[in-house]
C-alpha cells in the first residue's frame, strides 16, 4: 500500500511535489465563495477525501494557521479545526478519519497545543508537530513521509475516546446543550423508530445529517458517544404488529424542537407513511409562525409553544363540555320521545282494532239495511202495481163511491152501505197504505245505510288521527335521535387527539431555573390529566434527571422516553402500552355522558314480585353515589386494578336494582336468583364480585372482561333508547 500525502494549505510548501498519485494539494479557502470553514470542508475537502483510492495509505500535512486573513495581524489557526472535522466526520472511512496527521507552523508546539480546545490535539496518538522552517525540507521529501507517520503514531476510536475527556465533553455547556443532543438523537430516533418507513434517502433525514456534519461540536459528541445517533430499524414483523396496534391513531406532539426530526419520526413510525417533505416543511412553517401546525391528513398536530398548547387544551375541553350538554339535552328528548311514541302506537293499535270492529259492524249493518231496502223496494213495487191495477179496474166505481161519500150529500151510513161503495173505498185506502208503508220501509233502510256510512267515516277519521299522531311522535323521536347522534359524533370529533407526546421543557431559558415540578411541560401534563384523564401522555424529553422522571410519572404520564438515550424499541413498547389505554377513551366519553344526565335508568321489583321493571333514578343521593362509584371504577380500570373496579361495579349494580316492598330481603333473594331476576352481564358482575370479595375465589378480574362490564353498566344506566 503506497503512502499518499495530502497537503492542506493555501500556500504550497517550497519544493513540495505537485499533485500526483503520491501527493495531493487542497487549498482555496481564502478564495472560496464559501464564507465558513464548515462549508469549505463540506464542498471542497470532504469531496477530495472521499475520492482517495482504497489502496492508498493517507497522511495529512496541515498548516496550523490555514487561511490567511490580510486584515488580521496574525493568521487564523483554522488548521486545528480542519483536523477536528476529519477526525469527527463519521461518514469518512476509518482509514481516513484516523490517518496520521502532521501540523506545521512557524509557532512553537506549546503555543499550538495551548490553542487546542481539547486534548485530542497532542503529539503522538495520531498527531505530530513540525516547526517551520527547520522541518520544511523533511515535509517536502516523500522519503520522509513514512517517518512522519510513525512519529504521529496510530489513532483508533478507542484511543480517541480515551484522549477526549468524556466528562468534560458531556458536561460542558456547549457540547451537551439541549439542541445538540436533540439533533443527534433525532437521527437515531428516526432510524430506530421508523427507519424502514423513512428510508435512507428521505429528504428531511438527509438534511438532518448534513446539519450534523456541519456542527463541529456535535461531531465531537458523536465521536465520543456514537451510540447517540446509531441504531437499527425495526424488523418487518415488529413494524407490522406495531402498525396494527396504532391503526388510525391521532397524535399531538408538544415540543419546541420538533423540527429537528422528532415529529417526522413519530408520524412515520406510528402511521407507517413517510411524511412528505413539503408537508413536513408546512408543519414547521406553521409552528414557527403560529406555534401550531398539523399534517395534511390531520393525524398529527404539532405545537411548539406552551401557550398554544394550553390554549388548545382549554378550547378542546370547552367544546367537548358544550357538545356534552347538547348531547344530554338531545338524549333526554330522545329518551322521553320513546314513551310518547309507544303511547301513540298503543293508541293507534287500539283505534285500529276499534276501526276493524267498526268496519265489520258497519258492513254487517249496512248489508242488513241493504237487504231490507231491497225487500222494501219489492214490496213497494208490488203495492204500487196492485194500486195501479185496482184503480184501472175499479176507476168508475171508486169515483162514484167517493162522490156519494162527500159530506154535501150527507148520506147516512146505511145509505152508503146500501149503495155498496164503501168497500171499494176501503180497498183503495188499504192499497195506498201498503204503498206508503213500503216507501217508509225503504226510506228507513236507506237511512240505516247512511248511518252506517257515517259511523264508518267517523271510525276512519279517528284512525287517521291516531296514525297522524304516531307519525308526529316518530318525527319527534327521529329528530331527537338525529340530534343526539350528531352530538355524539361531535363528542368524538371534539377530542382532536388520542395520544400526546410532550416535552417537559418548552421554555428552555425559563425552565432551566425552575424545579422539575414547575417546568412548563410538567404544568401542561397536570392540565392534561385534569381535563382529559383518559388520554395517555408520553413524556418525550431530553431530561435524564431522576426527579423529572419521578415527577412526570406521579403526575400521570403513561411513559417517559429520554431523547437521544432511549431506543426506538423502547418507544414502541411505551406507545403500545399507551394505546391499550387509548381504547378506554370511548368509555371515558360515555362516563361523561352518564355524569351529564339529569336522571339514569334503573330497575325495581314490581308489586307482584315476578321480576324487575324499568324505573328512573332521579334522587340526588342515588345519582351522586352512582357517579362517584363509576368515576372510581374507571380510574381502577385505567390503572389496571381490575378487582377493585369489580367491587365498584357491583355497588353500582345494587343501586340500579331496587326493591321497595315488604320483606325486601327475602323477596329480593327470589327475584335475584329466579328465572325472572337478574341475568346476563349483570349476573356476571355478581359472580365475579363473589370470587374477588370472598376467600377461595377462582375468577379474579382481568382487563377486557372488566372493561366490558363497565361499558355494559354505562349503557344500562343511559338506557339507550335505540
Amino acid at each position: 500500500m503506497s503512502v499518499l500525502a495530502i497537503f492542506i494549505d493555501d500556500d504550497r510548501l517550497p519544493g513540495a511535489c505537485s499533485d500526483s498519485t503520491e501527493a495531493r494539494f487542497v487549498g482555496g479557502l481564502a478564495q472560496s465563495e464559501c464564507y465558513t470553514l464548515d462549508s469549505w470542508f463540506e464542498k471542497k475537502l470532504f469531496t477530495e477525501l472521499r475520492g482517495i483510492e482504497e489502496n492508498a495509505e493517507p497522511i495529512f500535512f496541515i498548516h496550523a494557521n490555514f487561511k490567511f486573513n490580510p486584515r488580521a495581524l496574525r493568521c487564523f489557526r483554522f488548521g486545528l479545526e480542519v483536523l477536528e472535522h476529519i477526525r469527527f466526520t463519521r461518514s469518512l472511512p476509518d482509514r481516513i478519519r484516523y490517518a496520521p496527521a502532521v501540523l506545521y507552523s512557524f509557532e512553537p508546539n506549546w503555543r499550538l497545543a495551548a490553542a487546542a480546545e481539547h486534548p485530542l490535539l497532542l503529539p503522538g496518538a495520531g498527531l505530530a508537530y513540525a516547526r517551520l522552517p527547520e522541518h520544511l525540507a523533511s515535509l517536502a521529501d516523500p522519503s520522509c513521509w513514512p517517518r512522519w507517520g510513525k512519529a504521529a503514531g496510530p489513532l483508533d476510536a478507542g484511543r480517541m475516546r480515551d484522549l477526549l475527556n468524556p466528562g468534560a465533553a458531556l458536561g460542558g455547556s456547549e457540547l451537551y446543550a439541549h439542541s445538540y443532543r436533540n439533533l443527534a438523537g433525532a437521527g437515531k430516533f428516526c432510524q430506530e423508530f421508523a427507519g424502514d418507513v423513512l428510508g435512507q434517502k428521505n429528504e428531511v433525514l438527509q438534511r438532518l445529517r448534513v446539519e450534523e456534519n456541519r456542527d463541529r461540536q456535535l461531531k465531537r459528541l458523536l465521536a465520543v458517544l456514537p451510540e447517540l445517533s446509531s441504531g437499527d430499524p425495526p424488523k418487518p414483523e415488529e413494524r407490522a404488529e406495531f402498525l396494527r396496534t396504532c391503526k388510525d391513531l391521532r397524535v399531538l406532539v408538544v415540543d419546541d424542537e420538533h423540527d429537528k426530526g422528532w415529529s417526522l419520526g413519530l408520524y412515520a413510525g406510528i402511521s407507517g407513511i413517510p411524511l412528505a417533505s413539503n408537508d413536513y416543511e408546512s408543519i414547521c412553517r406553521a409552528t414557527k409562525a403560529n406555534g401550531t401546525g398539523r399534517s395534511s391528513d390531520g393525524r398529527m398536530r404539532v405545537i411548539s409553544r406552551a401557550e398554544e398548547a394550553v390554549t388548545l387544551l382549554e378550547r378542546t375541553h370547552k367544546e367537548f363540555e358544550t357538545t356534552l350538554r347538547k348531547w344530554a339535552e338531545a338524549f333526554d328528548a330522545w329518551d322521553q320521545s320513546e314513551p310518547e311514541l309507544s303511547s301513540a302506537k298503543a293508541t293507534n293499535d287500539r283505534v285500529e282494532r276499534s276501526y276493524q270492529q267498526s268496519v265489520r259492524s258497519c258492513n254487517a249493518a249496512r248489508d242488513a239495511a241493504r237487504d231490507r231496502r231491497d225487500k222494501a223496494e219489492v214490496e213497494f213495487q208490488k203495492s204500487t202495481d196492485a194500486l195501479d191495477k185496482f184503480i184501472r179496474d175499479q176507476g168508475e166505481n171508486i169515483a162514484g163511491g167517493i162522490y156519494d161519500a162527500l159530506p154535501s150529500s150527507a148520506p147516512s151510513d146505511q145509505k152508503l152501505l146500501e149503495v155498496g161503495k164503501l168497500k171499494l173505498l176501503a180497498a183503495l185506502t188499504a192499497a195506498v197504505d201498503a204503498c206508503n208503508q213500503a216507501q217508509l220501509s225503504r226510506e228507513q233502510a236507506v237511512e240505516a245505510m247512511s248511518a252506517q256510512e257515517v259511523a264508518l267515516k267517523d271510525a276512519e277519521k279517528e284512525k287517521a288521527i291516531a296514525e297522524e299522531e304516531v307519525q308526529r311522535a316518530e318525527r319527534s323521536r327521529d329528530k331527537a335521535k338525529s340530534i343526539c347522534i350528531e352530538c355524539r359524533n361531535a363528542l368524538e370529533a371534539a377530542l382532536l387527539f388520542e395520544i400526546v407526546f410532550l416535552d417537559l421543557r418548552l421554555k428552555p431559558s425559563e425552565d432551566a431555573h425552575l424545579p422539575a415540578a414547575k417546568a412548563s411541560g410538567m404544568r401542561i401534563l397536570e392540565q392534561m390529566r385534569l381535563l382529559f384523564p383518559a388520554i395517555p401522555v408520553v413524556v418525550m424529553t431530553a431530561s435524564e434527571k431522576a426527579l423529572s422522571l419521578e415527577q412526570a410519572l406521579a403526575n400521570g404520564a403513561s411513559g417517559y422516553w429520554v431523547k437521544g438515550v432511549s431506543s426506538g424499541a423502547q418507544m414502541r413498547e411505551i406507545v403500545s402500552r399507551a394505546v391499550a389505554r387509548v381504547k378506554l377513551a370511548p368509555l371515558w366519553a360515555k362516563l361523561q355522558q352518564v355524569l351529564a344526565r339529569s336522571y339514569l335508568h334503573g330497575k325495581t321489583l314490581n308489586r307482584e314480585q315476578t321480576g324487575f321493571q324499568p324505573f328512573k333514578i332521579s334522587s340526588q343521593r342515588d345519582l351522586g353515589l352512582i357517579r362517584t362509584l363509576l368515576q372510581h371504577s374507571f380510574i381502577q380500570v385505567w390503572e389496571g386494578d381490575f378487582n377493585f373496579a369489580l367491587l365498584d361495579l357491583f355497588a353500582v349494580l345494587e343501586v340500579r336494582y331496587q326493591i321497595h316492598t315488604r320483606n325486601a330481603e327475602e323477596r329480593g333473594k327470589d327475584a335475584w336468583g329466579g328465572k325472572t331476576g337478574v341475568e346476563g352481564l349483570d349476573n356476571n358482575i355478581r359472580w365475579q364480585r363473589r370470587d374477588v370479595a370472598h376467600p377461595g375465589g377462582v375468577t379474579p378480574g382481568t382487563g377486557k372482561p372488566v372493561s366490558d362490564l363497565l361499558n355494559h353498566t354505562l349503557d344500562q344506566l343511559l338506557g339507550n333508547p335505540a
